[in-house]
């Protein structure tokens, strides 16, 4: 697991829930904060070297005992990863003044677990608040309930002591460090008497005109409060660019795109710090040094940025900009380029007494409310581009090539060895796993997906990345396949059925096992969705199920990371896809051609093509591949169509004037198993039923007859339930007749006629939509060719 990675999980925002036991390793128990400093610049040295580097109350070398309890403080507040290597926001911690540093700790240690944990237990969300419930008694309250200290958390001991100790000296440290914050003296700029608004104007209109307008009430503003449902660099800059010194105080709601998504939040911030993303009239340089301001501000807390917690008070969605307590403008903008310079927003600018005084006292109240926020922007920056010097374009290359490719551990099975190409895949799925949660692979059948799926599994378990595999699947027979190729790596799951997802709405299911995972799943599981483009039809329950579970539940440290796979993401159009990709990378830029997945950073995009050429073996005029010690070949492709007549022209005639509206669609789609993504939008519920009766039809009698039986056993037992239940069973009841007369089978004839053609101990797989038809196919009754129907 990278170190970046690692970083992004373990100490990420999170919504505080229920308080859980803190691991003994992530609590302070010394409480020289330059000794952390310390262990991350000579992270290099042997450890008895790094003695002579930490202070000691004697003037003497610490022992190595002391120079483990600092690396754990480092990785607490993730400045180190467990090989003690420091992590980018470590390596920005040295480039800061020894005072920066103690107000870079004090965010840091806010989001640890363990400063998260402490915060929790007093009832607190920030580190102000928490110091002054911090005397002795209750910090020993909150160790000993919490932490484990030597297996003796219930008693007073040394060790407690000494962490109590610690604690409150870091929080005074921390708190005191945030309090000094002098604001520098600077020249001030004309009042906003003197400045000229667009248009004299205090009601706008237009496009960019509320940028024009804040940057004219900023000017020589020394306190600046701002409220936005949304928050980029480019719109940090353009208000930040108009002051010589002010506080900014940032609170940050949501938009619709967000919901109360702080990742989503995260992935727009991020994606704002990247050169492509900055206004056209920046170099590289400027827009460097806009981000290393903004870095630099928020350490010295000049910039202090909090997050409405909607789910409790509902959403922040309020635009609103505040200036010296004087002046203020309310409008739509939110604080970003679209919203201050392109897009045609609608603002006021407010220079009442009165009315900007209501407006400070209800910015104040919710700033209260607002949970830290300061420490994820930092952590985004910190694993940009923007703070680090240019590197040498030879490891730049050697970096690139270990992205694209990665590479893999050896994992033992009891079954299964990769294949050279499906290294190379599953390598690049597990690259990818390290810098984002979930990944679509897209390969063709027959390249052993289910055997790659189980290898990333056991790889992540193996790097301790995960504790679980959770198994999401169709069907029994893809179920067993699953299990057995997990159990091959030693692999344990739980399974999740569709037709489970499909009766689980907003997450309360009836499956006990579900309605636990729905509560459970964090950073350390794993969900694998097989054949995933089972769940690209946006009105279906089951896609609103999946991902509501792969979010994770609110109050944990994290989401599960997924793996969604398939060969077939396409049905209807590039649409299909776009809906997987969003399930894969939540708030990415949507794609408009089929060949962009290629470049998308949530797909691991394999085709057939691309495999025989770079891993093929040619014999003769075939290109084969090696799988499990054994050559395979790929049949060629001779793709023709057949046109027969229908056997079922009665049942379509009946069909017309039959009504099957019922009031649960997705209960009779995963009663029959179908999840057709057209037969979905036809006529809403009532075309539905009709749509895949007729499906069944043309596929065969057989599967008609299945159908129809289905249906009228659902009904009965109250799985589906019509809107007028006599009619429908009536109706059911004509299709049973109208089945009965219908004789032959021509498409069936059809396909014989084809294979009566081939060579005598021809190899003819066929493949049909249902197994019944499979069924019916395969009985050598009902031909006299006999053959194997999947």
């Amino acid at each position: 697991m990278s170190d970046q990675r690692k970083w992004r999980t373990i100490y990420g925002p999170q919504d505080r829930g229920k308080t859980s036991r803190v691991e003994d390793d992530l609590v302070p128990q010394q409480a020289t904060l330059p000794n952390i400093t310390a262990v991350i610049q000579h992270h290099e040295l042997p450890i008895e070297q790094l003695c002579t580097k930490l202070i000691s109350n004697k003037g003497k070398p610490v022992a190595p005992r002391i120079v483990g309890y600092y690396r754990s403080n480092a990785r607490l507040m993730g400045f180190l990863d467990r090989h003690h290597i420091p992590t980018p926001s470590g390596r920005a911690l040295l480039r800061l003044t020894e005072d920066q540093q103690v107000q870079r700790m004090a965010y840091a240690f806010e989001a640890s677990e363990v400063g998260r944990a402490w915060l929790t237990f007093q009832g607190c969300n920030r580190l102000e608040q928490l110091a002054k419930q911090a005397d002795t008694a209750s910090v020993t309250a909150f160790v000993q309930h919490y932490l484990h200290t030597h297996g003796k958390p219930d008693k007073e001991n040394d060790t407690t002591k000494r962490r109590v100790k610690t604690l409150r000296s870091w929080l005074k440290k921390f708190v005191a460090a945030r309090l000094q914050v002098p604001l520098p003296e600077f020249e001030l700029r004309p009042a906003l008497a003197e400045v000229e608004l667009p248009d004299n104007s205090m009601v706008l209109f237009d496009a960019g005109v509320s940028g024009r307008a804040l940057e004219h009430l900023a000017q020589g503003s020394r306190r600046v409060e701002i409220a936005s449902a949304y928050f980029s660099l480019s719109g940090y800059s353009r208000v930040a660019g108009q002051l010589d010194a002010a506080d900014m105080y940032l609170l940050i709601g949501n938009d619709e795109r967000s919901g109360n998504d702080v990742r989503f939040l995260l992935q727009q911030f991020a994606a704002s710090l990247e050169l492509r993303y900055a206004e056209q009239q920046l170099t590289l340089d400027s827009h460097r040094t806009m981000i290393r301001q903004l870095h630099d501000q928020l350490v010295r807390g000049r910039v202090r940025v909090r997050r409405f917690e909607a789910k409790r008070r509902g959403g922040l969605h309020a635009k609103v900009y505040i200036f010296d307590r004087k002046r203020a403008h309310v409008g739509s903008a939110n604080m970003s380029t679209n919203g201050l310079a392109k897009n045609v927003e609608c603002g006021r600018v407010i220079l009442d007494v009165d009315e900007v005084a209501y407006l400070v006292d209800r910015f104040k109240y919710y700033f209260e409310l607002g949970l830290p926020f300061s420490e994820p922007l930092l952590r985004e920056i910190e694993l940009s581009w923007a703070l680090w010097e240019p590197t040498n374009p030879e490891l730049v290359l050697l970096k690139i090539l270990d992205l694209l490719f990665g590479q893999i551990q050896p994992v033992e099975s009891r079954r299964y060895q990769l294949a050279q190409f499906q290294q190379a895949i599953v390598a690049t799925v597990l690259r990818r796993l390290e810098s984002q949660d979930r990944v679509l692979l897209i390969a063709p059948t027959g390249t052993g997906k289910t055997v790659m799926g189980a290898y990333v599994a056991a790889a992540l378990r193996n790097n301790e990345v995960i504790d679980r595999v959770v198994l999401v699947c169709k069907n029994q027979s893809m179920r067993d396949m699953w299990i057995d190729a997990l159990r091959s790596f030693r692999l344990p799951s739980d399974v999740v059925r569709t037709y489970d997802l499909e009766r689980t709405p907003r997450g309360v299911s009836s499956n006990e096992k579900l309605a636990e995972l729905f509560t459970e799943l964090g950073p350390t599981d794993l969900v694998i969705v097989d054949e995933c483009h089972h769940y690209r039809r946006e009105t279906a329950q089951r896609q609103t199920s999946l991902r509501e579970l792969l979010m994770g539940p609110s109050g944990t440290s994290g989401p599960p990371k997924a793996l969604l796979m398939t060969a077939t993401p396409i049905s209807t159009g590039v649409e299909n896809l776009q809906t997987l990709l969003d399930m894969a990378t939540p708030g990415a830029p949507a794609i408009e051609e089929v060949s962009e997945v290629a470049r998308h950073r949530g797909a691991v995009n394999v085709s057939l093509g691309q495999v025989l050429r770079d891993f093929g073996v040619k014999k003769g005029s075939y290109i084969g591949l090696n799988l499990q010690d054994e050559l395979r070949f790929f049949p060629k492709l001779d793709l023709r169509t057949v046109r027969y007549r229908s056997d079922m022209d009665a049942i379509y005639d009946a069909l017309e004037d039959m009504d099957f509206t019922v009031e649960d669609q997705w209960g009779a789609s995963s009663m029959l198993d179908d999840d057709d993504d057209e037969a979905g939008s036809v006529e809403g519920r009532h075309g539905f039923i009709r749509a895949l009766i007729a499906r069944r039809a043309e596929s065969s009698g057989a599967a008609l007859d299945v159908t129809l039986d289905r249906l009228a056993k659902s009904v009965a037992q109250g799985r589906i339930h019509p809107i007028d239940p006599a009619r429908f069973k009536n109706q059911l009841d004509q299709l049973f007749v109208l089945a009965t007369k219908v004789k032959g089978d021509r498409k069936l004839k059809a396909l014989l006629e084809i294979l009566r053609k081939l060579e005598p101990g021809t190899k003819v797989i066929v493949f049909t939509e249902y197994r019944a038809t499979a069924d019916y196919w395969s009985c050598p009754k009902n031909s006299d060719t006999w053959f194997y129907a999947a």
